[in-house]
């Protein structure tokens, strides 16, 4: 019903002046933004005026995390004459139609990727994000990035979490206390990005998806398989010249660690590379797997694995192997220093059968297929690089009056499936995964 719904106009809060904001030419204020019942023109949205009025709510507010403070009013005034509510103790803020706002991150790792993806994409990325904390394990590493920043540095995941400058998280590498700042930014209200290839523990894949869900925060893993230009590619020609995959496999090799202590980066496991590689066969199947069987090898006395193999079947009927299939391995027999034997006529990192051809694929951005016109080869360095891309879908994320959260269901989905692998080898039968 329109009666219960409290409009809130753009050029009726234009009317207050403002100072206007250094990002863009700023022409409008708008004192509070709430989870909006819908978005009947550019420039208006309805609240309930329930919610203007003090009820609670966990919702992700758009261009904007003053939510928190909105959540708790400490008063409600009637500005229908103006044509938006007002919160005391939220701050301003100034919008125009070219306007962009500038999330203000604080940094939770600098790991092996951050000389090549993460640094170079914030640069590129100036005008959306602005790093105000760096915190890492190891101090130096955390004070040049904040230095080259201009930043400062936290001791703690926590600590940076609750400050009031910063409007997001980014988790750029694994540290040893594992995926804790995402129940810290849960408590906080701030919007999570989980990349650096950090992995998800079984144990707490379920709270924190919980939490995540409790919080209303903005979530997004960083998928750089899927996410890739070669992927995007693949699932275009997937679309127009190749048709509808049958078969893919997806091998991986990891080198065996030389030495680890407790100075040492975390190395890669094969649960996160399985994790991301089951990710990556659901997202160019583009649809689930209903049946998956799995096999794994131990060596030494304590049992440890060093190659584990999969097979997911997404066929839809009642029949197993009537649809695509997805072999998917990763092993670690290679030990560090034998360099040459690692990279000895590697595979290609993702091979698709499909309907009317051929794909392999080689990340980031390397296509090669074939049909019954012969080989083509496609790179795509050109495009725009897999970390500002991923980035940008972050703050957009953040940014936009629809919550995403399908990628934290996704990683939970495809750890499901990896324990149910081995819940396969150990029974030794296939599973069935229930939708």
């Amino acid at each position: 019903m329109e009666s219960d719904r409290l409009p809130l106009d753009w050029g009726a809060c234009g009317r207050r002046p403002v100072q206007p904001c250094p990002a863009a030419r700023a022409e409008r204020t708008v004192w509070f933004l709430g989870p909006p019942r819908r978005v009947p023109e550019r420039g208006r949205f309805w609240l309930p005026q329930a919610a203007a009025r003090g009820g609670g709510w966990t919702a992700v507010i758009s261009f904007v995390e003053v939510w928190r403070y909105a959540r708790r009013p400490q008063a409600w005034h009637d500005c229908r004459g103006q044509g938006f509510p007002r919160f005391l103790g939220c701050r301003p803020l100034v919008l125009s139609d070219n306007y962009r706002m500038k999330l203000r991150v604080g940094l939770v790792g600098v790991g092996d990727a951050w000389e090549q993806r993460h640094r170079p994409a914030l640069h590129a990325l100036a005008d959306r994000f602005e790093v105000r904390a760096v915190c890492d394990q190891v101090g130096r590493r955390a004070q040049l990035a904040a230095a080259e920043f201009g930043a400062e540095t936290v001791d703690g995941f926590r600590a940076l979490a609750a400050r009031e400058d910063i409007d997001a998280i980014l988790m750029l590498a694994p540290q040893w206390y594992g995926t804790l700042p995402i129940l810290a930014a849960c408590e906080a209200g701030k919007a999570v990005y989980f990349g650096g290839g950090q992995p998800l523990e079984p144990e707490w894949a379920e709270t924190i998806r919980r939490r995540v869900e409790e919080s209303g925060i903005a979530f997004m893993a960083e998928f750089l398989r899927r996410q890739s230009p070669a992927t995007l590619r693949l699932k275009e020609l997937i679309a127009t010249r190749l048709g509808p995959p049958r078969l893919l496999f997806c091998h991986h090799r990891l080198p065996i660690p030389e030495h680890s202590n407790q100075c040492s980066r975390p190395h890669r496991t094969i649960l996160q590379e399985l994790v991301e590689q089951v990710d990556w066969c659901r997202y160019v199947v583009g649809r689930e797997p209903r049946w998956v069987t799995g096999i794994t090898h131990t060596r030494g006395e304590a049992g440890e694995v060093d190659y584990q193999m999969l097979n997911l079947d997404f066929s839809e009927g009642k029949e197993p192997g009537t649809g695509p299939i997805a072999q998917i391995s990763c092993g670690r027999y290679f030990p560090a220093a034998w360099h040459e034997a690692i990279t000895y006529r590697p595979l290609a990192a993702l091979q698709v059968s499909c309907e009317r051809g051929l794909a392999f694929v080689d990340l980031p951005a390397t296509v090669i297929w074939f049909d019954e016109a012969g080989r083509h080869q496609e790179s795509l360095e050109s495009e725009r690089p897999v970390g500002e891309y991923l980035l940008t879908q972050f703050h957009r994320s953040v940014t936009s009056l629809v919550r995403k959260t399908t990628d934290l269901e996704d990683a939970c989905r495809a750890l499901w499936i990896v324990q149910q692998a081995e819940r396969s080898f150990r029974e030794g039968r296939r599973i069935r995964l229930e939708a």
